[in-house]
């Protein structure tokens, strides 16, 4: 298969777009969820609002409530982000095993969740008493 440079120049665009889509879908569910579980420890149970203007929000609880097989896939830019290393350190914890990850043919994604878990579980807090 021959590609032009347009080409690859379009799939290159197409592929940060989809990136930079992602990542703004990410913040904004994050911030749902956020706000979601701060309404819960609240005790308002998914709706706030003003009574005596009569306004009221409803937030979509099915985010925060979501199962682990509905969860949505992130790249590896986006772990990279999360966790504040580079896609190399990404690339090196997935060789090692330190990140579960999913890959079907070339293209590599993770569940946040999963992502979170593993850390936990397999991670040590290290006091440097220097």
């Amino acid at each position: 298969m021959n590609c032009t440079p347009e080409s690859e120049q379009l799939q290159q665009a197409l592929n940060e777009l989809a990136t930079a889509m992602t990542r703004v879908i990410c913040v904004r569910v994050d911030q749902a969820v956020a706000q979601i579980m701060s309404l819960k420890s609240s005790g308002e149970a998914g709706a706030s609002g003003d009574v005596a203007r009569g306004t009221k929000t409803v937030l979509p609880l099915a985010l925060a409530q979501k199962p682990a097989a509905e969860e949505e896939f992130i790249d590896k830019h986006e772990v990279a982000r999360r966790l504040g290393k580079t896609l190399r350190t990404v690339d090196n914890w997935m060789a090692r095993g330190v990140l579960p990850h999913y890959k079907i043919g070339r293209s590599v994604n993770f569940r946040w969740s999963d992502v979170l878990e593993h850390l936990t579980r397999t991670a040590r807090v290290s006091r440097y008493h220097g």
